[in-house]
């Protein structure tokens, strides 16, 4: 081989070595910015999935302080409850000693308000009152800033209320040793009043 084919043989190998040594280093290129760019992207998701993860703990804590605050607000309510249940009042017939002399020796049946506190606790600024349905009227008959545990009372209607084609229907207010109003009605029925008088829930059936 003649110098100059030598010399144009390295040159080919020359210029063939120089494109390889081009297109790997392309690759290499390409392979790093792939690399980079897939790290990033796992690393971009991984830092997704944890943010997730961590809002939904904190939806996860956030519902479950909600319940824990919903089971103790249900859990007092129902111990204030209990305590209301134990507080009635209705209206009865029954004899009026005061009516012997003026009967000639006979006992008169006259009606009676009668409210009694059966709770282990007392009861603050009770009110018993009496509703006539056919005059469309409330009555109160006893008032009490307290009501102790197991006390009871009992009060004659008026003259005025005692006809007995009339009909009456009594109901309790107090508050409980929590301060929550409560009204208690003849048929059982208690429901827990807001400022305004107004039940807060549905009143519980009895």
């Amino acid at each position: 081989m003649s110098i100059d084919g030598l010399h144009e043989y390295v040159t080919q190998w020359h210029d063939a070595w120089s494109i390889l040594g081009a297109v790997a280093t392309t690759v290499a290129v390409i392979i790093a910015l792939w690399s980079i760019t897939h790290e990033r992207q796992a690393r971009r998701a991984a830092e997704m999935r944890a943010q997730v993860a961590e809002r939904q703990r904190e939806v996860q804590r956030v519902a479950d302080e909600t319940r824990r605050i919903g089971e103790d607000s249900r859990n007092r309510w129902h111990r204030r409850r209990d305590q209301g249940l134990r507080v009635i009042g209705w209206i009865e017939w029954q004899p009026d000693p005061t009516s012997f002399v003026s009967a000639g020796g006979a006992l008169q049946e006259r009606r009676f308000g009668r409210v009694v506190n059966l709770s282990d606790a007392p009861v603050y600024d009770m009110s018993f009152q009496v509703v006539n349905a056919e005059r469309d009227q409330t009555l109160t008959l006893a008032e009490r800033t307290v009501l102790v545990a197991g006390e009871e009372l009992s009060v004659a209607l008026p003259q005025t209320h005692q006809d007995p084609g009339e009909r009456m229907t009594a109901f309790v207010l107090f508050r409980d040793l929590q301060g929550a109003r409560w009204r208690r009605l003849e048929n059982g029925e208690l429901a827990e009043l807001d400022h305004s008088g107004q039940p807060i829930h549905d009143p519980v059936p009895v």
